[in-house]
């Protein structure tokens, strides 16, 4: 009898495991899914030139000849703010301040164009992250001595002084962006796909948020939008896709040049720009419209909104 009663409770606990195993990879499949029930959107696509006065506003900021300027999206109004700058830049903060790189030396260049050497030790050519608030940093490392961790996501103040490595991984981060001042998003390549990351800037709460076809070429971020621009793979990199992943809903754009580089989200979030054969294009989320514009541009930094500026 006790041989009985210990035989059909292995049975049971068996039958347990078996069910729990099936609920978590059913449901790890759900969150990591690739590329299900994405929406593809088709864009009404004018020019810049064609809109009302104020029917879009915000201020462009871009680089051109080495000079950065500041383009107002409601008057067609080009301000020249300052020259001598490097076009290889980070996305702007909420005030406008950003980051260059000239040669992996890293410049904070202000709002006001003021100008402050940091002391970033950058590995790769690509220009450190700064915060929405303009305070902290984060950027990309990669060490051959790490073998097991060789790319980091570094935390730093805006000046450069490290504060802590958040995120070590032996696949390649190809990309990163601030959510906001305490989260941040970033990409994970893999051999035949990519995944999205978001973690805390103190390192927790590091979980995936959607895996995707091919590679990530560029990931930004704000409160409740990420937009990424990936081909399906690293040989076909001419093959490019821009994404949206808002409000849990997913888009894939149509329309959108495959020299498109340079991809940057409004300070609100509602408005995309990207850069196509030097000539920056404005996607309003909202209203599914996508803007020409006219205007020459080496580099793009971003859109500020009119409540965001000084």
């Amino acid at each position: 009898m006790d041989k009985k009663i210990i035989r059909l409770f292995g049975y049971a606990l068996f039958a347990v495991l078996i069910i729990l195993l099936f609920f978590f990879f059913t449901k790890k499949d759900k969150t990591t899914s690739t590329e299900e029930n994405i929406e593809e959107v088709s864009p009404t696509v004018t020019e810049l030139s064609a809109l009302k006065k104020n029917e879009i506003s915000g201020t462009l900021v871009y680089i051109d000849n080495n000079s950065l300027f500041h383009f107002d999206l409601a008057t067609n109004k080009t301000t020249k703010i300052a020259d001598n700058i490097g076009s290889n830049i980070s996305q702007a903060d909420k005030n406008g301040s950003f980051f260059t790189l000239d040669k992996q030396s890293v410049s904070l260049v202000y709002s006001d164009s003021k100008r402050q050497k940091t002391s970033f030790e950058i590995s790769d050519e690509v220009a450190p992250q700064l915060s929405p608030s303009g305070k902290e940093a984060i950027f990309i490392t990669f060490s051959n001595a790490e073998r097991d961790f060789g790319y980091t996501l570094a935390l730093t103040t805006a000046n450069g002084t490290y504060i802590s490595n958040i995120v070590n991984s032996s696949r390649k981060i190809t990309s990163v962006s601030w959510k906001n001042d305490e989260c941040l998003v970033y990409s994970l390549e893999n051999e035949d796909n990519s995944e999205i990351w978001q973690v805390n800037k103190d390192g927790t709460s590091n979980k995936i948020v959607r895996k995707v076809n091919g590679h990530i070429h560029e990931i930004t971020a704000t409160e409740d939008t990420i937009v990424f621009i990936n081909s399906t793979s690293r040989a076909e990199a001419r093959h490019k896709e821009a994404k949206i992943i808002k409000s849990e809903k997913y888009y894939k754009l149509s329309q959108i040049p495959q020299d498109a580089k340079n991809i940057r989200l409004s300070t609100d979030g509602e408005k995309i720009v990207l850069l196509s054969d030097q000539k920056p294009m404005v996607y309003i989320i909202s209203e599914e419209k996508l803007i020409k514009t006219d205007i020459k541009a080496e580099a793009i930094i971003g859109i500020l909104n009119d409540k965001n500026k000084k």
